[in-house]
C-alpha cells in the first residue's frame, strides 16, 4: 500500500485538517511505540482479531508478518513463506484475517520492482499466502499465484475477505481486483481497469480495499475517488461514490490503505495519504451511496520523510495510524520503534452528532 512513495518524496505538501469542534470532551490521545529488535518489522498494514488479544502486522522487508499481543504490546511470533523470506526483491504488504477467525491469516507478497519503478516494471510476481496459527506455530496452508491471473498487472498490495471466505486482492498497477476462492488457491480476474498512460507506463489504480457485508469499497488513486462494488456479482462493476467536500476527492496524491473501524457501525471509512495522514469519510446511513469528506487527520510523526502513514487499525476501543518506515538499510541489524498514533478523538470530532 505504498503507491509511488519513492517517486513522490519530492512532492510533499501540507493540507490543513478540518477544524475540530470546541468545548467538547473527547478521549485523550494515547500513542504508543512498538519496540522490536529484529530486522524488517516496518509494518505497512495491521489487523486485529475482535475476539482475542491478537493483532497481526506485515513485516515489509522480512518479508512476512508478525503476531502482536495488544495487552502486553509485545511481538509474540513471526511468520513467512520460505520462498520469500530474506529476499529483498519481495515485500509483504496487506494482510487480513479470514472471517470469524483469529488464527487464519492471508498475507500479500509482491515484487518490489513495481513500486520501486512507479509502475514501469510490471514483470514481477505476486502471491497470496494463507497461514494457520491454530497450533501456535505458523504453517503455510494455501498459496495462490496472483500473477497467473493478473498477467501484466502488478503491485498487488491489499486484501479483504467477504463472509464466505473469498479474498479480494487490490493490485495497483494499473488497477485490478482479483478474487481468490475460499480454498486459497483458485484465482480469477474480478475487475480490471485500463489505467495505462503510455506504452511501458502504468498509472496507479486501486491502493486499498475493505469489505462490509456485500459491499467492497476501494480507494482509486487514478481518479482520487472512492468506489463501491457488490461482492455478490460474478464480475466486479465499480460505482463511483459522490463525495461532498474536498472538491469531491478522497484525499491527496498518494492514497494508500482503506479501513472501516467497527466502533463506528460502518459509517466511517479512513483512507490513508501516506505522505500526510488519514482522510475521514462519513456515510450518514452506512450504505455508502454518497459520502462526506470530514477532513484530514495529520500524522505527527514526520510524515512522508521518516514515517509514512500507510494504514489504520482499531485496537480495542481506539483507532491508530500505522506508520511504515520505507527507508531501509539492508545491513542495519535493528528496527526503529514503530509509532502508532491514536486518532480516536480526532475522528469523533469530525463525525456529525459526536461533536
Amino acid at each position: 500500500m505504498h503507491t509511488a512513495v519513492l517517486s513522490s518524496l519530492a512532492a510533499l505538501g501540507v493540507v490543513a485538517s478540518a477544524v475540530p469542534a470546541a468545548n467538547q470532551d473527547f478521549p485523550k490521545r494515547e500513542d504508543f511505540n512498538i519496540s522490536y529488535t529484529a530486522r524488517g518489522l516496518r509494518p505497512e498494514s495491521m489487523v486485529c482479531a475482535p475476539s482475542s488479544d491478537l493483532c497481526y502486522m506485515s513485516m515489509l522487508y522480512k518479508p512476512g508478518a508478525a503476531q502482536f499481543n495488544r495487552k502486553t504490546r509485545q511481538i509474540t511470533l513471526e511468520m513467512s513463506d520460505p520462498r520469500f523470506e530474506g529476499n529483498l526483491n519481495f515485500h509483504a504488504s496487506g494482510l487480513d484475517l479470514l472471517p470469524q477467525s483469529s488464527t487464519d491469516l492471508a498475507v500479500v507478497f509482491n515484487d518490489a520492482s513495481a513500486f520501486d519503478s512507479a509502475g514501469k516494471n510490471v514483470t514481477g510476481t505476486n502471491h497470496l499466502v494463507r497461514f494457520s496459527l491454530k497450533s501456535g506455530k505458523p504453517e503455510v496452508v494455501a498459496t495462490a499465484s496472483l500473477t497467473d491471473a493478473a498477467g501484466q498487472v502488478v503491485g498487488c498490495q491489499d486484501v479483504a475477505h467477504d463472509s464466505c471466505g473469498n479474498a479480494f486482492v487490490a493490485c495497483t498497477f494499473p488497477g485490478m481486483i482479483l478474487k481468490v476462492r475460499p480454498n486459497g488457491k483458485d484465482v480469477e480476474r474480478w475487475y480490471v481497469n485500463d489505467y495505462v498512460s503510455s506504452p511501458g507506463q502504468t498509472d496507479p489504480g486501486y491502493t486499498g480495499v475493505v469489505v462490509k457485508g456485500a459491499m467492497l469499497l476501494a480507494a482509486d488513486q487514478h481518479d482520487n475517488k472512492l468506489v463501491k462494488f457488490n461482492v455478490k456479482e460474478k464480475k466486479g462493476s465499480p460505482i463511483v461514490i459522490p463525495i461532498t467536500g474536498n472538491d469531491g476527492n478522497v484525499g491527496g496524491q498518494s492514497l494508500d490503505g482503506v479501513f472501516m473501524p467497527e466502533m463506528f457501525d460502518g459509517k466511517v471509512i479512513l483512507v490513508n495519504d501516506n505522505l500526510k495522514g488519514v482522510n475521514v469519510l462519513y456515510s450518514q446511513d452506512g450504505l455508502w451511496n454518497e459520502a462526506q469528506h470530514r477532513g484530514l487527520i495529520e500524522s505527527t510523526y514526520d510524515a512522508g520523510k521518516t514515517n509514512f502513514p500507510t494504514g489504520t487499525v482499531q485496537i480495542g476501543d481506539r483507532v491508530y495510524i500505522v506508520h511504515e518506515q520505507f527507508t531501509f538499510v539492508p545491513n542495519d541489524p535493528a528496527t526503529p520503534d514503530v509509532p502508532l498514533q491514536d486518532i480516536t478523538g480526532e475522528i469523533l470530532k469530525r463525525i456529525p452528532g459526536k461533536n
